[in-house]
């Protein structure tokens, strides 16, 4: 008869009137897309500053770095960090073993992009945070605008103890950073003479 069946199954079913009807099942999970989708959202960092104590100055000390430098270079002692993400709020409280510290960021136009939080005291994959984006270099704020010899090196730590030898130095938002993207490659050539000293992991 050419009949698939399910037409075939009702077909006997009327036959001897009884009601049954055949229709093939989608078995395939149904997800409520709208219902199940958390959009992400930027993160956001609120901070609770603090006037440098006798904890900072032991911790920058043993790199040689002092409270006066610090303020020059913008990092922040915090009592407390409040981060919010699209999975909830999280709040953190330095103390005498446990301090926190901030970098203000900015992106080669010297446009503020927002907080790197920093733990020193933390295990390793849980001593940073942030709200910025990879257009942030770390350092540019530092540079003075002597055109001679300039440094690309890993991180803002760096940046900061060539700066006390008087050699500049900017640091890329990551290891992974696009040097094109975020400025710095064209920002280094500016430069006749220019190092690396970059160790990604």
């Amino acid at each position: 008869y050419n009949c698939s069946f399910s037409e075939i199954t009702n077909m006997v079913a009327s036959d001897f009137n009884i009601s049954y009807s055949y229709n093939k099942l989608d078995l395939r999970p149904k997800i409520d897309v709208l219902s199940h989708f958390v959009p992400k959202v930027r993160s956001s960092i609120e901070i609770v500053p603090q006037g440098f104590n006798l904890t900072d100055f032991k911790y920058w000390g043993q790199y040689g770095i002092s409270l006066e430098f610090l303020e020059r270079e913008e990092v922040i002692s915090c009592k407390a960090v409040n981060l919010t993400t699209y999975k909830g709020n999280y709040t953190y409280y330095s103390s005498k073993d446990y301090p926190i510290y901030c970098f203000k960021e900015y992106d080669i136009n010297l446009k503020f992009l927002g907080y790197k939080i920093y733990f020193p005291m933390a295990e390793s994959g849980r001593k940073w945070i942030n709200n910025s984006s990879s257009a942030a270099i770390q350092g540019i704020k530092s540079l003075s605008g002597n055109l001679e010899l300039i440094g690309l090196t890993k991180a803002r730590k760096d940046t900061m103890c060539y700066t006390l030898l008087g050699i500049e130095t900017i640091a890329p938002y990551n290891e992974s950073s696009d040097l094109d993207t975020n400025g710095i490659a064209n920002l280094m050539n500016k430069y006749p003479r220019k190092f690396v000293n970059f160790d990604p992991d």
